[in-house]
């Protein structure tokens, strides 16, 4: 699997589609694929272009402990490789019937 995967699969599809990514990390197990930075740009300009919504899930790091907060957060979502997780516009991160919604934009919208 890779953003050019996804766009290509999206790209006749209409304005407001919805695709998730199941789970964000497969964009980054294939060395022959662009780094998971440059996947992630992809997807957010097909998304932008499109007008459609992209949605990443992800594995959370084993060290998040539900005992230090109540939802993981940005720092806790696993990255074997690092990747800019600020070309996300939000974030929803869910733990234990709980549920915490943020914006990741500098803009704060």
């Amino acid at each position: 699997m890779s953003a050019g995967y996804i766009s290509q699969s999206l790209a006749n599809e209409p304005p407001g589609t919805l695709a998730i990514v199941d789970y964000l990390q497969l964009l980054d197990q294939r060395r022959d694929k662009p780094g998971i930075d440059q996947q992630l740009g992809e997807l957010k300009a097909h998304a932008q272009k499109s007008q459609s919504i992209v949605i990443c899930l992800s594995q959370i790091a084993r060290e998040f402990k539900a005992s230090d907060k109540a939802v993981p957060s940005l720092s806790d979502v696993r990255m074997p490789n690092e990747m800019d997780l600020s070309v996300f516009d939000k974030a929803c991160f869910m733990h234990a019937g709980k549920m915490h919604l943020q914006s990741t934009s500098a803009s704060g919208a």
